[in-house]
């Protein structure tokens, strides 16, 4: 017992032999070093012990506190008034205190333990119901610490109970956003019935639809109606929609030219306030647009035309609202609901809205072949599956198959710039390339299978024409490149353009393929009655136009 006693008394070991991990024979009454120390010539230095403060149970329990205060405020902020008054509020107040003690009455930490106990007037109802009162606390640190467990036991609750009340809270503000926590604008255009009428009279309005329906439509079906479509309903529900089919097909029709204006600054005047002022995004007003567009009434500027801007504001606005995709499963549900969006969105999987992606695509192509533009909407399985789509459904209308003979069209047309690269003027291409020569061989059979349809459309046939126009035009650029045949088009233009060698059979056959197709152009356009010229849309007489300046 002595030899024992005489170990736990040992003093403690220098630093060089406590390094070393040897013993260290030192006696502590006398001030010469240690005999390794001594022996070795260096220096013995005795660092007195460092006391390790260990950190306790309930400086973790606070620590916990703390985190639960800041988490209750974050919910009392996302919250609002309707957490409060369902019983799930916390007082996060803070009182001041004239003790430095911890366990204090007074103490914020004294009034955050009895907090988590439930014994405060607004505790949540899980923690009332642990049965803890106020009587159990006490300055005794013994019973404390006996709490601990059960204090570790009320935060899992809270936890949980937090974690409820946010679920509940994200349900019913719809995620807590900042933006969600504002109720949804209503976008009302009733009064564009009553501005209607004060341009133009009910009858002639009805005249100028009904038109539109059995003459206009079929021509070229991106927005059709069925036959025996009421004007008036069309009027009352999509009155944008009707004011862009009064304002685009009025011309020719006899309507004045002042109510014409007055019908093109009215529509102006509607898509400026609905799509910069307001950012409303809707299925009418992609469908107006595609109205617009197709039946534009150019400025009298060049400058100011803004037939690029609209076809890209349409697409731009399908991609916005969702159909421009097949939607997960999760979302069918809440087609045409208010829950969990603020407006009802369409269905991207009707026909309606199926048909109107198709003309975004459709309007995308078509302007990058007039102006060498690059393509902003491309083909992909779901546009495959919308045109098999209205060709077979149900609710697809007849004209629809017609519209999706344009998109084949558009498809090949797709492919053919991507081929020859034609939205980049600093790619020059020789249809001497082996390349390119089975390119427009393989184009040529894809044109000759939708050719086998036998379809007598009037539009087809033009487009068709231009389509194979497009895939040999690359003909003509032996001693030019794609930025010559972009507007605006000059006498140097065409000079420039003009080349007098032939590079061989595969050059001498595309420039017969190209003079074929522009008289065919020119055959098909000029077969046309009057009245079909004026309804036809004028992407296709912009077609013929640029012909004609070519060929004069």
């Amino acid at each position: 017992s002595a030899q024992k006693s005489a170990d736990a008394k040992r003093p403690r070991a220098c630093d060089s032999c406590r390094g070393l991990k040897v013993k260290c024979i030192i006696d502590p009454a006398s001030t010469e070093p240690c005999k390794r120390c001594a022996k070795a010539g260096r220096a013995c230095i005795v660092t007195p012990p460092t006391r390790k403060r260990q950190k306790k149970a309930d400086s973790r329990v606070a620590e916990l506190e703390r985190k639960i205060d800041a988490l209750t405020a974050t919910l009392a902020q996302r919250e609002g008034s309707a957490a409060y008054e369902a019983g799930y509020h916390v007082d996060i107040k803070r009182h001041p205190t004239d003790s430095a003690s911890p366990y204090t009455q007074s103490s914020p930490q004294y009034q955050a333990d009895q907090r988590l106990l439930g014994n405060h007037e607004h505790g949540s109802p899980t923690l009332a119901r642990q049965g803890i009162s106020r009587s159990d606390e006490g300055p005794n640190k013994r019973r404390r610490l006996d709490r601990i467990e059960t204090k570790r036991t009320v935060i899992a609750d809270l936890m949980q109970t937090t974690d409820d009340n946010l679920g509940s809270a994200n349900g019913n503000a719809r995620g807590g956003s900042i933006y969600d926590q504002k109720p949804g604008v209503e976008f009302d255009h009733s009064d564009l019935e009553q501005k209607i009428e004060d341009i133009i009279d009910t009858s002639t309005a009805e005249h100028l639809f009904n038109r539109y329906v059995t003459q206009v439509a079929p021509l070229f079906p991106a927005v059709p109606f069925p036959l025996g479509t009421k004007a008036k309903i069309v009027r009352k529900e999509k009155p944008i929609l009707f004011l862009a089919i009064l304002s685009s097909t009025c011309y020719g029709t006899g309507v004045s030219d002042e109510t014409q204006g007055a019908l093109e600054r009215e529509l102006r005047e509607v898509f400026a306030t609905s799509m910069w002022k307001q950012g409303e995004k809707s299925l009418e007003i992609i469908q107006a647009l595609h109205v617009s567009t197709l039946w534009y009434r150019p400025p009298a500027n060049f400058e100011q035309h803004m037939f690029y801007q609209m076809v890209h504001m349409s697409a731009v606005m399908a991609i916005d609202i969702g159909i421009g995709k097949k939607q997960s499963p999760w979302k069918r549900k809440w087609y045409g609901q208010e829950q969990p969006f603020k407006h009802a969105l369409p269905n991207p999987e009707s026909a309606e809205s199926r048909r109107a992606w198709i003309v975004c695509y459709f309007l995308c192509i078509s302007i990058t072949m007039i102006l060498r533009r690059p393509i902003l909407v491309r083909h992909n399985e779901y546009m495959r599956e919308c045109i098999e789509y209205l060709e077979t459904a149900d609710d697809a209308l007849p004209s629809d198959k017609i519209l999706c003979h344009h998109v084949k069209l558009a498809n090949i047309s797709e492919e053919i710039a991507t081929r020859f690269m034609m939205d980049d003027p600093t790619v020059n291409l020789s249809i001497s390339d082996g390349k390119v020569t089975y390119s427009i061989t393989h184009f040529e059979q894809d044109l000759a299978k939708l050719r086998t349809h036998n379809v007598s459309d009037h539009a087809i046939k033009l487009a068709d024409a231009v389509t194979n126009l497009y895939l040999h035009e690359i003909a003509l650029h032996s001693q030019s490149n794609a930025a010559d045949f972009k507007q605006p088009f000059t006498e140097e233009t065409f000079k420039t353009a003009a080349g007098e060698s032939v590079l061989g059979p595969q050059h001498v056959d595309a420039l017969t393929a190209c003079q074929q197709s522009c008289q065919d152009i020119l055959d098909t356009f000029l077969s046309y009655e009057f009245e079909v010229i004026y309804a036809l849309p004028v992407i296709f007489c912009k077609f013929y136009s640029l012909l004609r300046v070519g060929l004069s």
